[in-house]
């Protein structure tokens, strides 16, 4: 890697960070913007799947579908909307925490390969 690139990335973290920190609400106010935007536009990706999807099966093009609404009405209610937002990113924490103790109780419990440890404490 060119050493300069890093340095300049270095300082703009640095400035990002300072600024993070000293606007919270507003760092809050733009991540739940891109949140949304990405929600949405995930939601859009899933529309135009659906209508690929109706070709072979009913059942996905309509689940895919319904899923790209829901999206797509989801991105819009959080942009710009801090509690919103708050309580997506509490419940991806919860999600995440649930995943970690599966994936923890069945590394715990699988074979003794080097795969298995990677994920659990138990040797």
């Amino acid at each position: 890697m060119n050493n300069g690139s890093n340095m300049i990335l270095g300082f703009l973290a640095i400035i990002l960070g300072i600024l993070v920190v000293a606007f919270p609400l507003i760092s809050v106010f733009t991540a739940s913007i891109i949140a949304g935007l990405g929600i949405m536009f995930l939601g859009i990706w899933l529309l135009l799947q659906s209508y690929d999807a109706a070709i072979k099966s009913i059942g996905k093009a309509l689940l895919l579908l319904l899923i790209g609404i829901i999206g797509i009405v989801a991105g819009i209610g959080i942009m710009g909307k801090m509690v919103a937002f708050g309580i997506l990113a509490s419940f991806g924490m919860y999600i995440a925490g649930i995943f970690l103790i599966m994936a923890g109780a069945i590394s715990m419990f699988s074979d003794k390969s080097t795969r298995s440890k990677g994920v659990g404490f138990w040797e």
